[in-house]
C-alpha cells in the first residue's frame, strides 16, 4: 500500500512518538526493577500488579513499535479525513464563509499530527 505524503508524516510523527514513548516505559521498568520490583504494567498499561490473570490485547497481538505506530498515524489519517469531507459537505451547502472554521481545524490536525508530540 502507497502512502500519500500526508500520512508518510503522520506516521513518521508516530514512530518517533511510539519510540519516545517506549523508551520511557524501559526506563521506569528498570527503575522498578533495580527497587526489587516487577513491571507495574504492560507497555500499553494494563496493570500487572493484580490478583487475577489480566489480559492485554494488544500485548496478546504481539505487534511491533511500527505495526503500533502504523496503527496510529491510520487511526489519525481517518479523523482528518473524516473532518475533510465533512469541511466539503458542509461548504457545498452553507457556502465557504460559513465553514472556515472547519478548515481551520482540519489544517490544526494536519499540523498536529505532521510532528511528534513527546
Amino acid at each position: 500500500m502507497a502512502l500519500n505524503s500526508t500520512q508518510k508524516k503522520f506516521a513518521l510523527a508516530a514512530i518517533k512518538e511510539v519510540r519516545a514513548e517506549h523508551a520511557a516505559y524501559l526506563s521506569d521498568m528498570d527503575d522498578l526493577r533495580k527497587e526489587g520490583y516487577g513491571p507495574s504494567h504492560c507497555f500499553h498499561g494494563t496493570d500487572r500488579w493484580t490478583d487475577y490473570d489480566n489480559i492485554c490485547g494488544y500485548c496478546e497481538e504481539g505487534l511491533t513499535l511500527q505495526e503500533m505506530a502504523l496503527g496510529r498515524a491510520k487511526h489519525r489519517y481517518s479523523e482528518v479525513e473524516r473532518k475533510l469531507h465533512a469541511y466539503v459537505a458542509a461548504s457545498n451547502e452553507f457556502g465557504h464563509e460559513l465553514t472556515k472554521p472547519l478548515v481551520s481545524e482540519v489544517n490544526r490536525l494536519i499540523t498536529r499530527y505532521s510532528s511528534p508530540r513527546i
